[in-house]
């Protein structure tokens, strides 16, 4: 919700992922305080292709936040968890059992129900967009957590964070390239929102990375992450105008239609973690 007001006061959400994505970068980088060193030169490629997946689904995802509503965006995110699961059982051989086919078809009923059938075609296509722009964060993040299960064991999980997001640091310089202001005559009051969600979120990172990259288990990490599908909802209905968001005048019925999908989506990430 911070990251959210910091794109409507600055009117660049390319600002944003770029400030939140060195934010990320700055908490892992005293990582190399335990150990920096390199691999040999033949697995230098993990943690570049793990860093470019990391950055990709950070900028789908902001551009969810920035395209519509969180209430939609961070519940469609939670198709995420069954991405994770299906890449498990692609990358790394396990089985996909009966309750994930089930999960599955939990999922499109919950991204149907975010869609709250919106009255106006424009309002209709914002939450294609936003839906859309979700469920592309998902995969690449589903596709970053399978990555860091897969080889952070061969790193160690701190050495091996720290040269993800030292990579994805570079190639966040990219975003100043792209259209827009980049933090020229933000108002003071993005600054605040701005620097209060992007460590936030870094730390928020850094746990899951560490826990995924000490513990493995990347579907069970997501199943507690994922709790913010319901959360959000609850959250931006109840205190969004602390955050000057309006999504709650959607009305109770599209409120009350994103609730229950949101709720959808965490039955069905019961279903496939559990």
């Amino acid at each position: 919700m911070a990251l959210k007001r910091a794109m409507d006061l600055g009117r660049d959400p390319w600002g944003t992922v770029l400030a939140s994505n060195l934010a990320v970068a700055s908490v892992f980088l005293p990582m190399f305080a335990w150990d920096g060193g390199l691999e040999p030169l033949d697995k230098a490629y993990q943690p570049i292709l793990s860093g470019l997946l990391f950055f990709l689904a950070q900028i789908a995802a902001y551009k969810s936040f920035a395209a519509g509503d969180l209430s939609v965006a961070i519940p469609a995110q939670g198709s995420k968890v069954l991405l994770v699961a299906a890449l498990t059982v692609c990358l790394l051989g396990q089985k996909l059992g009966g309750r994930v086919w089930a999960a599955a078809a939990l999922t499109v009923a919950a991204i149907y129900l975010l869609q709250d059938r919106a009255e106006g075609e424009r309002w209709r296509k914002r939450i294609r967009v936003t839906l859309g722009y979700a469920v592309l964060a998902s995969a690449a993040f589903a596709a970053f957590d399978i990555s860091v299960q897969k080889w952070s064991p061969g790193w160690g999980a701190q050495r091996f964070g720290a040269w993800v997001f030292l990579c994805q640091a570079a190639l966040s310089g990219s975003l100043f390239f792209f259209p827009g202001r980049r933090f020229h005559g933000y108002p003071a009051g993005a600054w605040a929102w701005l620097g209060a969600g992007a460590f936030a979120m870094a730390f928020i990172t850094l746990g899951l990375v560490l826990v995924i990259g000490l513990a493995g288990k990347a579907a069970l990490v997501n199943i507690l992450f994922n709790s913010r599908c319901v959360w959000s909802v609850v959250f931006v209905w109840l205190g969004g105008r602390w955050f000057a968001n309006k999504e709650a005048k959607a009305g109770r019925r599209a409120m009350a239609h994103r609730l229950l999908g949101a709720g959808l989506m965490m039955a069905a990430i019961g279903l496939a973690v559990l």
